[in-house]
Parts: structure tokens; C-alpha cells; sequence
């Protein structure tokens, strides 16, 4: 509860890499003296968020600060069946190790994570149960991982039905809803992807006047052949589509759920 007794709920929300951020976002709260009654997740978000309940928010950062392609590899099980390139289950033995097989009952404060039901359609929310039935349904990035099966239900990233779970948050019993956004400066992470328009050299995103002058594509009618081509590859293409994405349905989303911070 902060000052005023008001229970403090933090919305975590997905960005794949992007969301090693919400870890500086809890040190900073926990600096401040802001109280974290609860937390609710979805994708990197529900990683982070059970890592700092379980206590293991020192370890993540380390794993975090520590990952480069050869720790990559590691979680590499790659399949071309199943729903998805990575079965997950390497994945799934790192969560374990650092944070147990135990119950989401078992944390110190309320937990949620969200994730889709490609069968119906619907947002799932973990509330309890076992923490990496969770964690790892709400982390499944479709094409990505294979969908996580559990209790007839085919789920994936819950990106894909709450981003930034303020609804799932107020669900716990919040009075103040703080929500972390990472995908809302859309440039920045489309520059990250390697999406970089064909006539800029520099190394900052366009200002916003010049940003309106500039295209990717030359204009209608354009003789100059000698114009060079944006740089694009498909890992960009699609990460920063599905950011796209995301970033549209959290704005609707806020609209009618806005967060209180």
C-alpha cells in the first residue's frame, strides 16, 4: 500500500528484448519507496514479474546483462513441426532452474500472467497454479515457440489479446495501476529491428518535419534509379510488424482502460 493506503498493482507489458527495461523500471520504483502489491504480466512482462516476486530478479538481470548468441544456442530446440520453430523446452529448463516448479500461491503478493487461447479466441489469465505453466504460456510468440497445451487450451503470447494489462492488474484488486509500456516509441524499436530508411547515415531517428519530408519508396513518377534502397531483412520485416501490432491494440486499449502512471 502507498502513503495513502491504496493498494499499487504494476502492468507489465510485452516487447520481446525490449522488456529487460521493466527490470531498471522495478530498481527505480523500489528506489523511490513506491510499493509493488502486485503484479500483473504478459510475455517478457510475466518473466520479469515472477522473477522479482520470487526473488530472482538479481539472477534475471545477470542472465539478462550475461546473453549473447552462444547463450542463445542454448535455448535453441529447433523443430519444423508443432506450431512453432523452438519446441521451448530449453526455455522452459532455464525458468525452472531459477524459478522453481512452485505454485503462484506461493509468492509473497498476487501474480498474473496473460496469454491467448488460439482455440477460442479468449485472454487466459494465471492467477494460480503452477508459476511456469504461466510464465511459459504467456511468453509463446507465435511461430516463435510452439503454443503451450494446457487443460485443453492452445495458448500463446498473451501480446496478442492484452499488451499492457491494466484490466488484468485492476482484476487484482488495484486502487493505482502503474503501467510500463515498452512499445510505445515504435521508431526506436524499428531502427533496433534494422528498419532504416534508404537516405538516412545518421545515427538518431528524424526529426518530426523531416521525418513527414522522407519515404522509403521514391515518388510517383521518380527517373532516379540511383537512389539507394532501405535497408530491410526479414527478422526486421516481421518484428517490427508484429511491433506494429502490438503498439495499435495497446492504444485502443488504453482508451477505454487507461492505467493511473
Amino acid at each position: 500500500m502507498d502513503e495513502k493506503g491504496r493498494k499499487v498493482v504494476l502492468a507489465l507489458g510485452g516487447g520481446a528484448a525490449l522488456g529487460w527495461a521493466h527490470i531498471g523500471v522495478i530498481r527505480a520504483l523500489s528506489a523511490g519507496g513506491v510499493p509493488i502489491d502486485a503484479i500483473a504480466g504478459t510475455s517478457i512482462g510475466a518473466i520479469v514479474g515472477a522473477a522479482h516476486l520470487a526473488g530472482k530478479l538479481d539472477v534475471l538481470e545477470d542472465l539478462a546483462r550475461r546473453m549473447d548468441w552462444r547463450q542463445l544456442l542454448n535455448y535453441t530446440d529447433l523443430r519444423f513441426s508443432g506450431g512453432g520453430l523452438l519446441a521451448g523446452q530449453s526455455v522452459m529448463r532455464e525458468l525452472e532452474a531459477h524459478l522453481g516448479s512452485g505454485l503462484i500461491e506461493d509468492l509473497p503478493k498476487p501474480f498474473a500472467a496473460v496469454s491467448a487461447d488460439l482455440l477460442t479466441g479468449r485472454r487466459v489469465v494465471f492467477t494460480q497454479g503452477r508459476l511456469l505453466d504461466a510464465v511459459r504460456s504467456s511468453i509463446s510468440i507465435p511461430g516463435v515457440f510452439a503454443p503451450h497445451q494446457h487443460n485443453g487450451m492452445l495458448l500463446v503470447d498473451g501480446g496478442l489479446v492484452e499488451p499492457l494489462p491494466v484490466v488484468t492488474a485492476r482484476s487484482l484488486g488495484a486502487d493505482l495501476v502503474i503501467g510500463i509500456d515498452i512499445l510505445s516509441d515504435f521508431d526506436g524499436r524499428a531502427r533496433a529491428a534494422g528498419i532504416v530508411p534508404a537516405d538516412d547515415s545518421s545515427g538518431s531517428p528524424p526529426s518530426g518535419r523531416s521525418r513527414r519530408r522522407r519515404s522509403l519508396l521514391p515518388e510517383r513518377g521518380s527517373r532516379d534509379t540511383n537512389s539507394k534502397a532501405p535497408r530491410v531483412n526479414l527478422r526486421g520485416v516481421l518484428v517490427t510488424s508484429f511491433a506494429l501490432l502490438i503498439r495499435q491494440l495497446t492504444r485502443e486499449q488504453l482508451k477505454s482502460a487507461p492505467a493511473d502512471a
